[in-house]
This record gives C-alpha cells, structure tokens and sequence, in this order.
C-alpha cells in the first residue's frame, strides 16, 4: 500500500488518480482542514499522523485511532521497536519514521513483524527509498507514506506497486478442456452480460459456468468483429443462473450481481485481479449450452448466447466463439 504525503494539491491528486491507498496529513488543525479542503477534488482515506497515534478518517464512518507513531532515530529505538513485535504487543498498523533509512533497519523490522497482527508502515522520502522498504527480505513492509511533491514520483511508485502486487498475486488454477458437446437450448434465456468499470484485453475475461466447482473462461467483447464495435469492457456471460468466481475464492449467481460488486478477471495463464462490476445488462437471447471435460475427467458445462461475438478462452490466450464451436474442440 502506498499512502501520499504532500503539500500540493496536483500530487495528492496524482495519488489519488494512481490508485494509492490514501493520503497523509498531520493531526493538526491546519492538516485537517488541508484534507477536508482536498476532499471537495477527490474521495479518499485520510492517515491523521499525530505525535504517537494514527487516526484513519473515512467517508461514511466515524474517525478511529487505527495504530501508533515511532520515530527511529538511533539504533537502540530499532532494537525496541523489536522488542515490542517479539512481546506480542500491538495490533492495527505501526508507522515508522526514520532520518535516514538504511537497508539494515528495515529489514530488521520486517522480520520481527512478518509474523505478527501489525501492520508495518515506514515513512520515505523518495520513490526509490520506497522500492528498498517494499522489498526489504524479499518481503516488505506492508505499506510505505511517500513524503514528496513530485506527480511524476507519485505515480511511478504507485504504477510500481500496482504492477508488483499483479505479479505476484496468486493464479487461478487452469486447465484444458475438451468440448464433448453442443446443445441449442430455447427457444431463449435470460442471459446477463456483465459490464465493468475496465478495459479488459485479448485472453481474458470471466469464469463462469453452471456448476460452481467448474468454470470455464468466457472471453470479453474486446475481439475486432467486422459485425459490432468491441466492447473491452463487457463479457456476454450467459445465463442468470450461472455462477461466477468473484474474489477470495466466493462465488455468486449472475442473478446477484450488482453495480459496484467485484468479479474476478483472469487470462489464460490465470493471473487474476479483482475488477467491479458497472452494470449488468439482462435480455431474452438464444442459449447454446457447452459441455466439456478436462484431461482428468472432470465434467463441465456452461450455458453461453449463441453469437459469433461471445467466445471462451483457449490454450495459450486464444478464442473459440460459440457460433462454431464443435465437439473435439
């Protein structure tokens, strides 16, 4: 997580729009009012830094001390700031703060705090100083407060987590199947195509099927058809009985889903990310239902609109769309 410390609007801003996890201020008079000044530009979380409490303020809910202040500014308050994670003392999130932030330091507190309810958060003055505390033992801190007035910096290191988060996120478990059978269904169904709030590119889409222990990879609107525009962000995902994974390991019926729920995108090698739903569109359409097996045997079906623009995932990123699939497929 990366939290925004600045004194310029344009920076706080860039944070916000790159997707940081808040911005900081001092528990002050003047800083609460600069965060209530910022709020009329953008929704965000406000970090109150005070001389020993950090206070969360979020919109909607009552303001709470969500965990203490350190400051290191000799090696022995490194030792104690051990100490204290060894004794078991402490939840929520300790913000550390140091002058001059060597390697050794933060990897110090990382290891006394891998294994804790504590949220370890270090105070940095610059984006390369950041990289070093997320990377510290190859594990990190679990956020950094990026002190700068750089939008250029701002971004990068928010880019930087976003992409680094992405990497090592934990994939999907796919596996080739092979269509055993077609079936028209009908005469139509209610089918729901799901529209989210981001653009998805060629190999993915959506897992969906008719049985939650197996889903097949629908393919989004995002492949050029000489027919209809694409639609990046929509997957034509069948029938509002059909279930689809969604965050954390859950799944929910289409027939659930509403605006701002989250579904889990994932490509063809089964990296996945959380991704929120805008809408979802549902019309009577012509149903042709898929049933397929994997190499183990495992049986799977899903019940998908009978077009040439809705397509499942193949081996390697591809698309097979409905309108011509066959058994062997």
């Amino acid at each position: 997580r990366v939290y925004v410390r600045t004194t310029t609007k344009e920076a706080a801003l860039a944070g916000v729009e790159a997707g940081c996890a808040g911005l900081a201020f001092e528990d002050s008079d003047e800083g609460r009012a600069l965060a209530e000044a910022w709020r009329a530009h953008a929704r965000f979380d406000a970090l109150l830094v005070g001389k020993s409490d950090v206070t969360l303020v979020r919109d909607g809910e009552e303001e709470r001390v969500c965990g203490t202040c350190v400051a290191l500014d000799a090696p022995e308050d490194v030792d104690r700031c051990c100490a204290a994670a060894e004794s078991g003392s402490g939840d929520g999130m300790l913000l550390a703060s140091c002058a001059d932030w060597l390697v050794i330091p933060a990897e110090n507190l990382v290891a006394a705090y891998q294994n804790t309810n504590t949220d370890l958060v270090v105070t940095v003055d610059s984006a390369d100083d950041a990289r070093a505390s997320l990377g510290a033992l190859e594990l990190g801190v679990d956020g950094v407060v990026l002190c700068s007035d750089s939008v250029a910096e701002v971004s990068e290191l928010c880019a930087f987590v976003r992409e680094a988060a992405a990497a090592s996120a934990p994939r999907e478990r796919l596996e080739a199947v092979t269509v055993t059978g077609v079936r028209q269904l009908g005469p139509t169904g209610d089918r729901a195509c799901v529209d989210l709030m981001e653009a998805l590119v060629p190999g993915e889409g959506l897992l969906v099927g008719s049985f939650s222990r197996a889903l097949a990879l629908v393919h989004s609107e995002c492949v050029e058809c000489g027919y209809v525009r694409p639609r990046e962000f929509r997957v034509n995902a069948g029938p509002l009985s059909s279930y689809v994974a969604a965050p954390g390991g859950r799944t929910a019926y289409l027939s659930e889903l509403r605006a701002g729920d989250e579904v889990l995108v994932v490509d063809a090698e089964g990296r996945a990310r959380a991704a929120a739903v805008a809408r979802v569109k549902v019309e009577k359409r012509p149903i042709t239902l898929l049933e397929m097996r994997s190499e183990c045997g495992q049986e799977l079906a899903v019940g998908l609109q009978n077009a040439e623009t809705v397509r499942v995932v193949t081996p390697g990123g591809g698309a097979l769309s409905v309108s011509v699939a066959a058994p062997g497929d």
